[in-house]
């Protein structure tokens, strides 16, 4: 009786612990579908978050030889290398990826823009090509080794395909390999901006018991950091817009509007930083 008694007590525990990992499930996969539609939900009042330690706003964007010459505002720690460029295109082609999307190598170069690689993860949603996808990557990430192009990819196709998804256990299971195999390609490559961007953006949505807010935030702030020693590109605007909502959701508007501010002297067109601009005062 006792050996059955010691078996039934284990089999209570292992429940108990696999009910507990499949609430923590729900609850993040109940903040993604917010994400989703856009009903963000608002942690409580942070009193412990990173200061943004702004330089003023300046009237114009800086030109190119200015942000190189100057230290960025952000700064956190000293000789940060330049951004690696990403690997070509042309070494990863293989037979099957045509098939997936007439331009799938584009998602893996550099050149292509943020906005493009979002139109053509939409059309593989749109045309059930997201497994096949999945499937091309994770082959390539098994090939070729800890390579941060293919795994940020990877990982960005796994929300992707989480948001077309229904089942809940689904969307958890994908949403927690996304944040893996992004951690992989920021530990092989720590300056790979959609890494970084993507992780950071998942993890916003998190649930505030969590404590994932401070996390964010300096992951943020490191991103800015680095965006500001490369080249611009349009899509570095979003670090500025998502850092700032960090603030304000933690209630520093002050913080926020510094964050905006200085997004707004590198990209002064954005409607979005215009919009929280405007909205705080």
């Amino acid at each position: 009786m006792k050996p059955m008694k010691t078996l039934l007590t284990s089999l209570g525990f292992t429940v108990t612990v696999l009910c507990a990992v499949v609430v923590l499930v729900l609850v993040l996969v109940r903040d993604w579908n917010q994400a989703a539609t856009g009903a963000r939900q608002v942690p409580p009042t942070a009193a412990d978050v990173p200061a943004p330690e702004l330089s003023p706003a300046e009237e114009a964007p800086p030109s190119r030889a200015a942000r190189s010459s100057q230290r960025s505002a952000f700064v956190r720690a000293e000789g940060a290398a330049p951004l690696r460029p990403s690997i070509s295109p042309a070494a990863l082609k293989s037979a099957t990826a045509s098939t997936i999307h007439p331009r799938f190598e584009s998602l893996l170069d550099s050149q292509t823009s943020f906005d493009e690689k979002q139109s053509i993860l939409q059309q593989m949603a749109q045309s059930g090509k997201l497994d096949a996808a999945i499937g091309e990557l994770e082959q390539r990430a098994r090939d070729q080794g800890p390579d941060p192009v293919v795994l940020a990819t990877l990982g960005r196709t796994y929300l992707e395909k989480s948001g077309t998804l229904q089942d809940v256990r689904e969307q958890g299971v994908l949403g927690l390999k996304a944040d893996q195999v992004l951690e992989q390609a920021l530990a092989a490559d720590s300056q790979n901006w959609d890494a970084r961007y993507w992780k950071a953006f998942a993890m916003s949505f998190w649930p505030p018991q969590l404590g994932k807010t401070s996390e964010v935030m300096e992951s943020l702030l490191t991103l800015v950091q680095l965006q500001e020693t490369a080249t611009p590109r349009p899509e570095f605007a979003r670090s500025y817009v998502l850092l700032g909502e960090q603030y304000q959701r933690s209630g520093h508007d002050d913080y926020a509007r510094q964050v905006w501010q200085r997004g707004m002297t590198m990209f002064p067109d954005n409607t979005t930083l215009n919009e929280r601009l405007a909205n705080l005062q």
